[in-house]
């Protein structure tokens, strides 16, 4: 009755993460997704020797199911590349949360909060930003993508502070629910403003910030803008054909329009095909020809040759 349990919070849980993200439309219920885990650490039996494999298996599970609930479409591309990347970020999540529950046993609950939000971020999100295997969509802050108007503030604290925020409010909640009895107390309504006060700090700052300036209906605030699809599919040709091939679509739909003045050109974000330097673009022969292709036409968009190390 206890595995069943488990596993049914574990379902719990995935399907809290899967409804919050984007574009599901509900991303409040991220302030949900880890209390059915904390339930399961804290009822869970550490009397049997394999008891922490146990548990790492039973998070590892939930994770694995929450990675293939929200990135199932990333196999349509690479079969491999799809189940390695849910499998990957399933064992750190779930070695996290079993990392802060042996600090609870032998440190209290309050150092097992601290460690999760610690280790959550330092060891699942911040190298999503710093390394080749780069996979920053399941940071938790990108929860609210589609709600900006509740995290403005984000542009002080960038989105960990949204990951910081979550977890935070998870705890929060958790505590509030498994109280013996709720008592609106100073105790518990300033645990409540904790969750309430970014979304407040965000209106100020919409309406404060100096948007008046901003006239969308001046003629003179308008450029034109030119969205260019090739239309390869990205599940089948777009990466078998070459970037010569692709390039040479690109151009002849953009010769179509005679009268092509665009400031701003679009293309997909998997047009280029291979990793390149910023502090060298120039280096490579796509961007040369983007780059002579731009100067037939009125409008021209330099390019940044600072001397950068960092890869596009």
């Amino acid at each position: 009755m206890r595995n069943l349990n488990q596993i049914l919070l574990c379902i719990l849980s995935s399907t809290l993460f899967f409804l919050s993200w984007p574009p599901n439309g509900f991303p409040f219920l991220i302030f949900f997704s880890f209390i059915p885990l904390f339930k399961i650490i804290k009822n869970f039996s550490y009397q049997v020797k394999t008891a922490n494999l146990k548990l790492f298996l039973i998070l590892f599970f939930n994770f694995l199911l929450t990675n293939f609930l929200l990135c199932y479409w990333v196999i349509k591309t690479n079969v491999f590349g799809g189940i390695f990347a849910s499998f990957y970020n399933a064992f750190f999540m779930a070695l996290v949360l079993l990392l802060s529950s042996i600090i609870k046993k032998k440190y209290g609950e309050k150092h097992f909060y601290i460690s999760l939000i610690i280790f959550w971020i330092s060891i699942v999100e911040f190298p999503h930003l710093n390394w080749d295997f780069s996979w920053p969509w399941l940071i938790l802050g990108n929860v609210f993508s589609n709600s900006i108007y509740l995290i403005q503030w984000y542009e002080y604290t960038g989105v960990f502070g949204g990951s910081l925020w979550i977890l935070l409010s998870n705890v929060i909640i958790y505590n509030l629910i498994d109280q013996d009895s709720f008592k609106f107390n100073s105790g518990n309504f300033s645990k409540i403003l904790v969750i309430i006060l970014p979304v407040i700090f965000s209106q100020l700052i919409i309406n404060f910030k100096n948007f008046k300036d901003l006239n969308i209906n001046d003629s003179n605030n308008e450029i034109k803008i030119s969205i260019v699809q090739p239309n390869f599919d990205c599940y089948t040709e777009k990466f078998q054909l070459s970037q010569d091939i692709q390039f040479d679509r690109v151009d002849s739909l953009i010769n179509i329009d005679r009268n092509f003045n665009a400031k701003l050109t679009l293309l997909p974000e998997n047009f280029l095909k291979k990793w390149m330097w910023e502090s060298r673009l120039m280096e490579f022969k796509i961007i040369n020809r983007l780059d002579s292709l731009l100067k037939k036409k009125t409008y021209h968009v330099p390019i940044d040759r600072s001397n950068n190390s960092s890869n596009l």
